[in-house]
């Protein structure tokens, strides 16, 4: 829910600030957020246990998933410069589908359930996205591309949550992203004004403190024991918010034929979680609760 309402702000953000400027005030917010969380986590137990892997594994697999973090961070806000809200919301869903395909490099196989998905939410997306001159919507091909990086970024916290600290998981991640924003505003000479920043002052709290410092905080909470999978189809519920916070604040609506595209990419992702047969989880893997 905190996720699907994110799009009509970041939409609203995007018309004031750059992608860069947005991102790297919203993962600042959120590590800022966490921060004294995690200073008190380090008072109460100064002598941490020792991990099941390698510290440096860990620190180096949270560093990673905040850079693949950014990808996605910054594809989903280029592609919302060119599409709605409620379009990249089911978009972004499709990562429901992919989740699983992924899975395969975890020796993970899915079954007939997860084809049929990937059928339904593939024609899905044809409706929702392309136009009659068989054009792919530019804000569309960009949000498709971060869905992959977010389904690849599902699948590593699946990996990292039950092997570490969540706390300090989550704040590794929102700082390398914040860091890799910065980097990005440095880069491009996209410094954000002042007055910019006010205009769209609620929005970048709502991104920051709801949607990074709590959303991405629960999933991977969520993700220390629910497999990956699983988390897939409870998070891509966020589609179905997005529609309707791009209907209620941002007064989107979505033609018939794109509302038939949300439908087959909804039932596809239900159909890809519901009637697929039980993962197989590697013997190197811990046992995951289901």
């Amino acid at each position: 829910m905190l996720w699907g309402c994110a799009f009509a702000f970041q939409r609203q953000a995007a018309e004031e600030l750059s992608t860069y400027s947005i991102i790297a005030i919203r993962f600042a917010l959120g590590a800022i957020c966490l921060l004294p969380l995690v200073l008190n986590s380090l008072r109460r137990n100064p002598a941490c246990p020792q991990p099941a892997v390698p510290r440096w594994i860990i620190w180096g697999g949270t560093i990673l998933a905040g850079a693949v973090l950014f990808a996605g961070a910054s594809f989903q806000q280029w592609g919302l410069e060119d599409t709605s809200a409620g379009k990249a919301g089911f978009i972004t869903g499709l990562y429901v589908v992919m989740v699983p395909l992924l899975g395969l490099l975890r020796m993970q196989r899915p079954g007939w359930g997860c084809w049929a998905g990937v059928t339904f939410s593939v024609v899905g997306l044809y409706f929702l996205s392309v136009s009659g001159e068989m054009t792919f919507a530019p804000g569309d091909a960009k949000v498709l591309i971060g869905a992959v990086i977010w389904a690849l970024h599902i699948q590593m916290l699946g990996w990292l949550s039950p092997r570490c600290n969540v706390l300090h998981l989550a704040f590794g991640q929102y700082a390398v992203c914040g860091i890799l924003g910065l980097a990005g505003m440095v880069m491009t000479g996209q410094f954000p004004a002042i007055e910019a920043i006010s205009s769209c002052l609620g929005s970048l709290l709502y991104l920051g403190v709801v949607s990074t410092a709590l959303g991405f905080t629960l999933q991977a909470l969520g993700q220390k024991e629910a497999p990956a999978t699983h988390a897939a189809i409870i998070m891509s519920l966020e589609a179905v918010f997005a529609a309707l916070a791009g209907w209620c604040v941002l007064s989107e609506r979505l033609a018939p034929r794109e509302l038939l595209g949300c439908a087959l990419m909804m039932t596809g992702m239900l159909v890809s979680q519901l009637l697929r047969r039980k993962m197989k989880t590697p013997s190197s893997q811990p046992a995951l609760a289901e």
